[in-house]
């Protein structure tokens, strides 16, 4: 039972994982913004230093998102499939830790390659929970 409500958020993490791939580039474009305003001006900007509103928006949703995501995939270390949590949690490390704050062609591949197996893997753990298909021994 407890299974099945930990997996429930994940379909609502699937489908903002989605909708990241979907609106890809306008959430790379105010992230990069977002980043670049911290670094020129040395603190976070306020909603009113936002071009648009609609940037403010992405920003606060995708913080929030992120945050649930996070606790979402902790939570899942202590499930039987806590090997592939691990491995989402370890590979975004070793992203941000290889890019950092750096804007480039090849970090924003290496970003949306990361979203694509993200969300691929949890499309995998949730068909594999609800479904019974054991899908997750194709990975192993």
């Amino acid at each position: 039972m407890i299974y099945h409500i930990f997996y429930s958020f994940g379909i609502l993490i699937l489908i903002s994982s989605i909708m990241n791939i979907i609106k890809f580039k306008k959430i790379y474009y105010v992230r990069e913004w977002f980043i670049k305003y911290q670094k020129i001006t040395g603190k976070e900007p306020k909603d009113y230093d936002f071009r648009l509103e609609e940037d403010t928006i992405i920003h606060t949703n995708q913080k929030i998102l992120k945050g649930i995501e996070f606790l979402w995939v902790i939570i899942g270390l202590f499930t039987p499939n806590w090997y592939l949590f691990l491995s989402i949690l370890i590979l975004g490390c070793v992203i941000g830790t290889i890019f950092g704050k750096k804007f480039n062609l090849v970090r924003k591949l290496i970003s949306f390659k990361f979203l694509l197996i993200r969300t691929i893997l949890y499309l995998l753990l949730i068909l594999n929970h609800f479904c019974n298909l054991d899908l997750l021994h194709l990975i192993n």
